[in-house]
């Protein structure tokens, strides 16, 4: 009877032991404790942008990619600042957008404002493109323009009938010269003047102190109302960036000359009152590029040296006198 009552308070022990080991494994009971299994967070390392540098034009836009480290990491989002707005702005999606030339640095930020990451951004002026104007050139009061298609157009006030419109009133819109496609370039100042493609000279409007070049003196032609020729050749290459008829350059590099010579402007040592009705070269040189005229001329030559004459009341010409010169002087 003992044996068997032993037998029963071990077996009793047991129980309670394994009873006691699956409460401890299951929680508790209403108190809770035990495991828990929700996981810690994983803390951001670091963050990177795909571009440390970036190009845009005013108004182009591009994407950076921030990835912030570790991959599994619990919050993966950053925040997008500009270091100067009024040049370049970014969105929450990292879209840079391109606002003023300038330069403006683009940062991502962990959320924890721990991490970040930068690229510069540079934004240049927009590329222009030219669509519906090939060359432009302003006058006294007056605009010409030639379009893309060779076609020539002019408005404002053409008393001397500059526009060859026939008659000497005003257009306050553009209006087309003639029918002609084949304008390559033009020049205005008191008249004006324009080469076509196949390199033959035009010019109309004022021929006071024979400016057209015509070989007529404006006692007997005082304007023409329509573009007309000069001369024969069609080796014209250059007519200044401003002031109409006078000066001309050839696809050889010679220099030409016509019309008022009062303050010795036509470069050819001429003086006082002295006129040319057509054109005549100016020197032997073959390398004149460009120039730029009134009473008083400058010009490059295509070794970049400059060069002036003609009126010089004021010092324009830039050869450190007041003296009026007849030939062309060397500034640089």
């Amino acid at each position: 009877m003992k044996n068997t009552y032993v037998k029963i308070l071990s077996t009793a022990a047991v129980v309670l032991t394994m009873a006691f080991s699956f409460i401890s494994c299951s929680g508790g009971g209403d108190k809770g404790g035990g495991n828990n299994n929700t996981p810690s967070p994983v803390i951001a390392t670091g963050v990177t942008l795909d571009k440390k540098s970036m190009t845009l034009n005013i108004g182009a836009q591009d994407t950076l990619t921030a990835t912030v480290q570790p991959l599994n990491a619990t919050n993966r989002n950053v925040t997008w600042t500009s270091s100067h707005t009024n040049i370049a702005t970014v969105n929450a999606n990292g879209i840079v957008t391109g606002i003023s030339q300038g330069m403006s640095r683009i940062t991502a930020t962990t959320a924890d404002n721990r991490h970040s990451d930068y690229c510069d951004v540079t934004v240049n002026q927009t590329d222009v493109v030219i669509k519906e104007t090939k060359t432009i050139a302003t006058g006294y009061l007056h605009t010409v323009v030639i379009k893309p298609d060779g076609s020539l157009w002019g408005w404002g006030n053409y008393g001397g009938d500059t526009l060859d419109q026939g008659n000497t009133t005003w257009s306050n819109t553009p209006v087309r010269i003639g029918n002609d496609t084949d304008w390559a370039t033009v020049s205005a100042g008191d008249n004006t003047m324009a080469i076509k493609s196949d390199g033959s000279l035009w010019t109309w409007g004022s021929n006071y102190n024979c400016a057209l070049g015509i070989g007529t003196d404006y006692n007997v032609i005082d304007y023409l109302s329509a573009p007309t020729r000069v001369g024969r050749d069609t080796n014209w290459a250059t007519i200044p960036v401003s002031g109409g008829a006078g000066f001309a350059i050839k696809t050889d590099g010679s220099l030409w000359a016509w019309g008022a010579n009062g303050s010795g402007q036509l470069g050819l040592g001429y003086e006082y009152h002295w006129q040319q009705s057509t054109p005549v070269r100016v020197g032997e040189e073959n390398n004149w590029l460009a120039i730029s005229r009134s009473d008083h001329v400058i010009a490059l030559k295509s070794d970049g040296s400059l060069w002036a004459w003609g009126w010089n009341f004021s010092g324009q010409v830039g050869d450190g006198t007041g003296n009026d010169s007849y030939v062309p002087k060397r500034i640089w």
